[in-house]
């Protein structure tokens, strides 16, 4: 499986949760928290939010998303799997524009294939996450010239 599949189950899979979260909250507080349909929805979301959030940090390992991504379906998608739907839409939105399709811009296809991150694939330079990472600006602050 490449990463451009993978990519994608998991952004729709983001979205299903999203509109199973929505039909909890709107079962929980505006249709009186009826039973057992609460309880069903309650577990969906849960047993969902485990699977995502194990998902994503495997695929930032594999640098098939970045960490932000990861970071808004493990740690926000438990309050609102909205976040990570949202950065998943940005995401491929941000891939788009960088003027590769999804699965491009992923590491797992290089492995697959056996080149290296950074490698040109496909006649293009694919850069994998950390390298878009600014590096720290240098402090201008000198200590006096007593202290040195």
């Amino acid at each position: 499986m490449n990463a451009h599949t993978v990519f994608t189950r998991l952004k729709w899979t983001s979205f299903t949760h999203s509109c199973i979260y929505t039909a909890l909250l709107v079962c929980a507080f505006a249709a009186g928290k009826p039973q057992p349909e609460t309880f069903v929805l309650g577990l969906t979301h849960g047993i969902l939010w485990i699977f995502m959030s194990l998902a994503c940090i495997a695929c930032v390992r594999l640098r098939i998303v970045p960490l932000r991504l990861s970071v808004a379906v493990a740690v926000l998608g438990g309050i609102g799997p909205f976040f990570g739907s949202y950065e998943f839409v940005r995401e491929q939105r941000r891939r788009e524009l960088a003027g590769g399709t999804v699965g491009e811009q992923g590491a797992g296809r290089r492995r697959a294939e056996g080149g290296a991150a950074g490698e040109p694939l496909g006649g293009k330079t694919v850069k994998p996450c950390e390298e878009r990472v600014k590096a720290p600006v240098q402090d201008s602050i000198q200590p006096p010239p007593a202290l040195e």
